[in-house]
């Protein structure tokens, strides 16, 4: 008799400051699983792999995020992000990710189509075939006005 899979939920979130050319100034990473509070996460030699790789995933969309604005001739000042992650039995089977953009200058639903579907594209989440529920949204505002966690499968 085998043993029902290990579903695990995790949060993300993630912040930072830009500057000059969309240059990363500063980025805040932090954690919550299963509905506990948030801890910060910073990658350790002795961390766990998994959720570096986690963050990693988030990370490369940031990086494809802030390059792709900087190609639109947008000048990112915040961002805010946020990925509802699911696995079993450390497989991935969801990576949902909202990311609020705060820009010193306009963007269009157009450019943040775009930037959502250029997030995609970033080398770690081209590995990311297997997953059933892979989504990224860019919206412009505040982390407050990412969408609500959305819970079907």
């Amino acid at each position: 008799m085998s043993t029902p899979p290990v579903r695990r939920d995790y949060t993300l979130r993630l912040h930072s400051a830009h500057g000059e050319g969309n240059a990363l100034e500063s980025l805040e990473l932090a954690l919550r699983r299963d509905g506990e509070d948030w801890v910060e996460h910073n990658h350790a030699i002795d961390g766990s792999p998994f959720l570096d790789f986690l963050f990693d995933i988030l990370r490369c969309q940031l990086a494809y995020l802030r390059m792709n604005a900087t190609e639109r001739a947008l000048d990112l000042t915040r961002v805010h992000g946020l990925a509802r992650v699911r696995s079993e039995d450390f497989v991935l089977t969801r990576f949902d990710v909202g990311f609020a953009i705060e820009t010193a200058s306009r963007a269009t639903a157009e450019d943040l189509a775009y930037l959502a579907e250029r997030c995609l594209a970033c080398p770690i989440s081209r590995n990311l075939g297997h997953v059933r529920i892979k989504r990224t949204r860019v919206v412009v505002g505040h982390a407050a006005e990412l969408p609500a966690e959305d819970t079907r499968d």
